[in-house]
This record gives C-alpha cells, structure tokens and sequence, in this order.
C-alpha cells in the first residue's frame, strides 16, 4: 500500500456506519481517542511518517484489542496503514491520518451528512 489514499465516498460511508455504532453504544471515548491520536499527526515529525494508536493501555489499564476501540483502530489500519512486523497494533500513515481525522471531525459535525468531494 502506498502511504497516501485516495478517499471516496464509500470510505466515508464505512467510517461513518463505525461512529454510528460508536455513539449509539457510548464508545464515544474510543473514537475521541483515536481521533486525538491521529491530529497529533499534524505536529509529530517522526520517521516513519505514521500515527501510533491511543495508548489505552496507559490510559485505562487495558489495550482494548477486542473492544471497539481496538477494532476499529486494526480497520483503519488495514485500510488506511500497515500492520508490518508490529502485531496486533499497526501503524497509520501521516497524510492518511490527516484525511482520516477530517471526515470523522466532519461526520460528527454533520451528523453523518458529510460528503467528499471526489
């Protein structure tokens, strides 16, 4: 995977239907999480040019692997990032996280009715 992707509306529509599930089963903190974590992208300069996720474990004593948190974390990055030799957690590419930070700002602005200029 190259480390920039070309956003469509379907990807907007996927991510949307996650913070869908997220707000209706109060995983609002997973996402604000995750979100934090990506527009920290904006001002880290690191040599891989990639976003690391939330350390959960840091912050409630578990990693959240198989809560939503961790789920939906594994599916942005096997869309939008690489899993490499790091198990289990992966990495987000920097120009993929900024896009990524936008459309998840934007659908919770909108709620929902965000769409991408293609």
């Amino acid at each position: 995977m190259t480390d920039k992707y070309k956003f469509t509306q379907a990807d907007v529509n996927a991510i949307n239907n996650f913070l869908s599930l997220a707000c209706y089963n109060g995983w609002e903190d997973d996402v604000k999480d995750i979100m934090r974590s990506l527009k920290q992208s904006y001002k880290l300069e690191n040599k891989l040019g990639s976003v690391q996720r939330p350390d959960w474990k840091k912050k409630c004593g578990r990693d959240k692997i198989e809560e939503f948190g961790g789920i939906f974390w594994s599916w942005l990055v096997i869309g939008y990032g690489e899993y490499g030799t790091s198990p289990r957690f992966g990495w987000i590419y920097r120009d993929n996280a900024q896009v990524l930070y936008d459309i998840m700002d934007n659908l919770l602005k909108t709620d929902g009715e965000y769409r991408i200029s293609e």
